[in-house]
């Protein structure tokens, strides 16, 4: 299973929860590629959100101004 280490140094705290979710799904015996596609798009969510919130600290920034 390949991840951009880049992405991970950040969030810790994610990637244990992914992957403990990947250990469950392992030993339930479903199949990896299933997991691979939740945690691309889990991880672009998570990166989606926090481009958002830095955005909108920007907007915050500037209104007040």
């Amino acid at each position: 299973m390949y991840l951009k280490p880049r992405s991970f140094r950040r969030e810790g705290l994610l990637h244990q929860i992914l992957s403990s979710t990947l250990l469950q799904r392992n030993q339930t015996g479903t199949c990896v590629g299933m997991f691979r596609r939740s945690l691309r798009s889990l991880t672009d969510g998570h990166r989606k959100h926090c481009t958002n919130l830095w955005r909108n600290k920007r907007r915050r920034g500037r209104q007040l101004k």
